[in-house]
């Protein structure tokens, strides 16, 4: 099959490597749609090279949809030809975070496209239990985001919006435009969702968000909001947070950071604020609510992808993905 590598930073190349093999309870799936995330670029701009994998490695890709291709001993519960989508942690089972049901915490979690080769090739294989069945309305670029959707589903579960409250998105790609309208279909009052560039602000307001504030544009970013969602990331997504929050307001912290964060701890408590972090979401319960929502409309997902790419084409998909100033990008989804 043909696979994607990283050979280094900025250096993503397509092989040719031998067709997996499904394990006892595994399927191999035939990858018709996976996403390029944000973790994904930190290792395409920086090296960070989790688990300390040396290069070359498997390229990674853990939003990931597909046709099931083949399947191992014991799995009864796909068949080859299956539409599904691949939730990608692969949780222990054993160890006292999953008995609590905090998968992601798990003390040896591996993910699929991280620990384990993921979708940037035309084959990936993963246990039986962490595929889940798409209705045929729901295509394979809308499978692909449901890992995105989850991380939605779990800031609202970490952060409760009481009904009728303000809320304040800081960052509109996938998981900001998820978040935004899950809160809303959770009865939210107004909903501002704040971002640096027109297109995904344009695509907010298609999909009904009641507000949205263009930074580039230099319109002044909102304060006071009882709940704020910061999904941008980066050195200095904390400050903006505490900048948007209302006094005894919380946050959600969902964005990603490797850098130092600068911090008032006096401030923040003199104003009692609460701030969530967020790590990805529980594995299938959240996964499966994702799915519910994708399949009955509530939160829209295709309208986030932006860009296509081919396999052979995935050096192009990452430039594009890393530098969305220019390239207008969201969600960028690479097809085998």
């Amino acid at each position: 099959m043909r696979a994607s590598i990283f050979a280094g930073p900025r250096d993503i190349r397509v092989t040719d490597l031998s067709d997996p093999t499904p394990g006892d309870g595994e399927i191999v799936v035939s990858v018709r749609a996976a996403g390029v995330c944000g973790g994904d670029l930190h290792e395409y701009r920086a090296g960070r090279q989790l688990y300390a994998t040396p290069y070359p490695r498997p390229a990674q890709g853990h939003e990931v949809a597909g046709a099931v291709l083949a399947v191992g001993p014991n799995v009864r519960t796909v068949s080859p030809g299956d539409r599904v989508a691949i939730q990608p942690m692969v949780s222990c089972g054993a160890c006292s975070r999953c008995a609590a049901g905090r998968w992601a915490l798990c003390e040896r979690l591996e993910h699929i496209g991280v620990a384990r080769p993921g979708g940037f090739a035309e084959q990936c294989v993963a246990p039986a239990t962490n595929a889940f069945a798409l209705p045929e309305h729901v295509s394979f670029d809308e499978g692909a985001l449901l890992d995105c959707t989850a991380v939605a589903v779990h800031a609202v579960a970490r952060v409760p919006i009481p009904h009728d409250t303000d809320v304040v998105v800081l960052g509109a790609g996938a998981i900001g435009l998820a978040i935004a309208q899950l809160v809303r279909a959770e009865g939210a009052g107004r909903v501002t969702l704040v971002g640096t560039r027109p297109r995904p602000l344009e695509v907010a307001r298609s999909l009904g968000i009641d507000a949205t504030v263009d930074l580039g544009a230099d319109e002044a970013p909102p304060t006071g909001a009882a709940v704020v969602f910061e999904t941008a990331g980066g050195s200095d997504m904390l400050e903006r947070a505490l900048a948007a929050v209302a006094v005894g307001g919380t946050i959600g912290l969902v964005g990603e950071s490797f850098d130092a964060q600068a911090f008032d701890p006096a401030a923040a408590m003199e104003r009692e604020l609460t701030i969530a972090f967020v790590w990805s979401h529980d594995g299938r319960g959240e996964y499966a609510r994702a799915l519910e929502l994708a399949a009955s409309g509530a939160v829209v997902l295709a309208p986030a992808v932006t860009h296509h790419f081919g396999l052979d084409e995935i050096a192009d998909a990452f430039a594009t993905a890393s530098d969305r100033g220019r390239s207008g990008a969201i969600k960028v989804m690479i097809r085998p």
